[in-house]
């Protein structure tokens, strides 16, 4: 049993997984063949886990996340911002990057159309 005294600071663990998203705004979905292009277009970490830990750094707890990345640039981002919002990642582990097997960190894209506010994910 863990002990606490009104002076520690609370912990809040997760275990889950934080992805790299690009959010792309279009004026309309495109039909099948059609190219657009989007009116703007936003990268940031998005996910459960992270809006979680977040949340609870916010609210002065001390979040720490348990979980895998891939050592390439979408899991350094990943990393970063989890750091930048006082999220403990020391129980994150970094896997080496092999493209021949597959090894990459999770990414997605959101389509937002503007017009009807629909979010697609791919």
């Amino acid at each position: 049993m863990v002990k606490m005294s009104i002076h520690s600071t609370p912990s809040a663990w997760v275990v889950g997984w934080w992805h790299w998203t690009t959010w792309l705004l279009l004026i309309s979905y495109p039909k099948p063949d059609d190219k657009i292009r989007s009116t703007s277009f936003q990268v940031q970490g998005s996910g459960n886990t992270g809006n979680a830990l977040t949340c609870a750094a916010r609210l002065g707890l001390t979040p720490r996340i348990i979980s895998k990345v891939a050592d390439d640039s979408q899991g350094k981002r990943i990393l970063n911002e989890l750091e930048a919002d006082d999220i403990d990642t020391s129980f994150i582990v970094v896997s080496q990057t092999q493209v021949s097997k597959g090894g990459h960190s999770t990414i997605s894209y959101v389509i937002v159309d503007s017009q009807t506010s629909v979010l697609n994910s791919v």
